[in-house]
């Protein structure tokens, strides 16, 4: 059981102590120079490393803004039949065709708020200016994210070196640098979310609540970790999410309104009926679906008919499955909230344990959704050493790496192959993560 001597709003673990401390052995003045030096060179290196985004992901965002005025949920949602395709309204791809650019599309799956917002954006500028302006934002928000993880790792590893180590992995894995190529959003959603936690660590609950409620009007499975904070006996962080986060919900309903939130849940519905096969996507329902059913079973859908080169399998669920998909997701949640509950969180490991766990069992995750927690693999040359951390990083990072899929290597491997390499590694992650929380006394359920 985790001590009691204190409040569980108190920071009082040694990592919390370590937290903010990252300029022991360095005056504040220099390290705050190399921070700088050491941004500027993760943003110059990504940006040359992802080259012009395609901004395709990012693209579905301002579609969806540059139709919101037009009050037809068919053209900002797909409007699903059950099964999600993932193919974008109709009403975009010939958009896309009209003005002749060879892109693919997708659809728009985030909160109606959002498409409002972006309406507003939509008439001051162009895509192409948008994606230009994100490219510079995003590997920004990469660099604090790696900032955030150190924070709430505060490892006993130099904070410069532990830094640096969480970078390097960034520049050389496709899960970090697909999302920059994409301008994906979710980029914005690992920060809110690595920034909530943060916050509500290092005496700031308020602040959390309200970094942890943006993250989830973005992505809605944020909230779960606002559970872990009840569960876990932190009040402010949670009461302050409910209070943000009930805010934001209600303003987006006000300003979009009911019918098109029903749009956007009866999308979430079917993205919970459907499994969806793709080189990208990597959780538990896909992973069934790619051992089980043959591709020639299951629909296809590509980005071709927009100049995509994209592609992907799906298939409807079962009846059985669906029950099965769901127990496993609430066995997961209340297992999660079993470990809040007698751990208090205390170790910063639990955290990056939850995010994945959250994802692997969510029924859409990519590849990127698993990047908050990602930004954590330093912490096992922290508490391991150079020798069997180094050791567990190649073995988590391998299936992404990029050097593999340049010379062909992923490329090479069938759907098979490459869902059990990716899903494994992502389950040796969480598996380290709990096991060395576990090993540092502060996550000991007993």
């Amino acid at each position: 059981m985790a001590p009691n001597s204190s409040a569980p709003d108190s920071p009082t673990t040694a990592s919390h102590n370590r937290a903010g401390d990252e300029t022991r052995g360095t005056s504040p003045v220099l390290f705050a120079a190399l921070l700088l030096i050491i941004a500027a060179a993760f943003v110059l290196l990504a940006r040359q490393m992802t080259g012009v985004p395609e901004s395709g992901d990012l693209r579905a965002v301002w579609l969806a803004g540059k139709y919101y005025p037009s009050d037809d949920l068919g053209s900002v949602y797909r409007l699903y039949d059950g099964v999600f395709s993932m193919a974008p309204p109709d009403v975009w791809i010939a958009d896309i065709q009209t003005q002749g650019i060879e892109t693919p599309v997708y659809p728009f799956i985030y909160p109606p708020l959002w498409a409002w917002a972006m309406s507003w954006i939509v008439p001051l500028t162009t895509m192409d200016a948008f994606g230009q302006v994100m490219a510079l934002v995003n590997p920004c928000l990469m660099f604090l994210c790696a900032f955030l993880a150190l924070r709430i790792a505060a490892p006993k590893l130099s904070p410069l070196l532990y830094l640096a180590i969480g970078l390097a992995i960034a520049l050389n894995s496709f899960l970090f640098l697909l999302p920059l190529a994409e301008n994906q959003p979710q980029i914005l959603v690992a920060f809110f979310t690595l920034l909530g936690i943060e916050r509500a660590r290092n005496g700031a609950p308020v602040w959390g609540g309200l970094a942890l409620a943006f993250a989830a009007s973005m992505k809605v499975y944020p909230v779960i970790f606002a559970f872990l904070w009840l569960a876990s006996g932190q009040k402010r962080a949670t009461y302050s999410f409910a209070l943000f986060g009930g805010s934001l919900g209600l303003f987006s309903i006000v300003v979009a309104g009911w019918p098109m939130h029903a749009a956007f849940l009866s999308e979430l519905s079917a993205i919970s009926k459907t499994a969806l096969v793709s080189r990208a996507n990597f959780s538990l329902d896909p992973l069934i679906a790619v051992l089980t059913i043959p591709p020639e079973l299951m629909s296809s859908g590509d980005t071709s008919v927009t100049g995509g080169q994209t592609s992907w399998h799906y298939v409807a669920k079962s009846g059985i499955w669906m029950g099965i998909s769901n127990a496993i997701q609430l066995l997961t949640f209340v297992l999660l909230l079993v470990i809040a509950r007698r751990t208090r969180m205390q170790d910063p490991l639990l955290w990056p344990f939850a995010i994945i766990a959250v994802a692997w069992v969510s029924p859409l995750s990519w590849v990127y959704h698993y990047m908050a927690a990602m930004f954590f693999l330093p912490s096992l040359i922290d508490r391991l050493g150079g020798r069997l951390g180094v050791i567990l990083i190649v073995a988590i990072v391998a299936p992404t790496h990029v050097t593999l899929i340049l010379n062909g290597f992923i490329a090479s491997l069938d759907s098979n192959a490459l869902a059990i390499w990716n899903n494994a590694a992502f389950v040796l992650a969480a598996a380290c993560f709990a096991w060395l929380a576990m090993r540092s006394g502060k996550a000991d359920p007993a």
